[in-house]
């Protein structure tokens, strides 16, 4: 149940697009790494077929839409990955991990450090202890994870954590937000100019609604 769920959720996730047919390319596949996804920004259908990591979910999938599925790392459970094609190309990507845990989130956003470096922006949305919304801001992933164990925050206290990076012409927004009844883990790939973490956030509530929309 929870894999059909993470595979109707990234269908949420990517908006309605369009493909066709690529010419069928010899590649290897890559690793699970934040960096490798980046750089399938861009390929044809075909080649994420054979690139991405992973266990492609073909009767999930079709032309608008590629689905894989991942459990090479531990500590993110199930990883399901959807790819977004558009005029023939990808030109977004979202994973998210069925490890509902802070743990997870942790081990999401130190794999962008590492790869990427500090992000841009950290933000943090949680309810206090009078059950009211706050929203904080930080320059680094430390004082992030600093605050959360001050606070003794968990998971249901947490609203949404996002890190954007900025990767070139691109924009790695990693954080985790509550979908649907579930705490998720998230990492979505994007042109720079189309994503931000305000309108990640923000979006959050609208998938949701889409998705239970579907399920209905």
């Amino acid at each position: 149940m929870k894999k059909l769920l993470l595979l109707i959720t990234l269908a949420v996730l990517l908006p309605f697009t369009s493909c066709k047919k690529d010419k069928k390319e010899s590649v290897d596949k890559l690793t699970f790494t934040l960096e490798n996804l980046t750089t399938l920004i861009g390929k044809s259908a075909d080649y994420i077929k054979q690139a991405s990591p992973g266990t492609f979910e073909e009767d999930a999938s079709d032309d608008e839409f590629l689905f894989f599925t991942y459990s090479g790392v531990s500590a993110l459970g199930e990883i399901a990955m959807g790819y977004q094609i558009t005029s023939s190309k990808c030109d977004d990507i979202a994973a998210l991990s069925d490890e509902e845990s802070l743990a997870a989130v942790d081990y999401l956003i130190n794999m962008a450090e590492d790869e990427f470096g500090t992000a841009t922006d950290y933000m943090l949305s949680y309810y206090d202890d009078f059950d009211e919304l706050q929203e904080e801001l930080f320059d680094n992933a430390d004082d992030l994870w600093l605050f959360i164990d001050d606070y003794s925050l968990v998971e249901d206290d947490v609203d949404g954590i996002i890190a954007v990076y900025e990767v070139g012409d691109l924009a790695v927004i990693v954080g985790a937000l509550w979908i649907s009844g579930y705490f998720w883990p998230i990492v979505e790939i994007s042109e720079a100019g189309k994503k931000s973490a305000a309108s990640f956030k923000e979006n959050a509530r609208v998938w949701v609604e889409r998705k239970q929309a579907i399920r209905r």
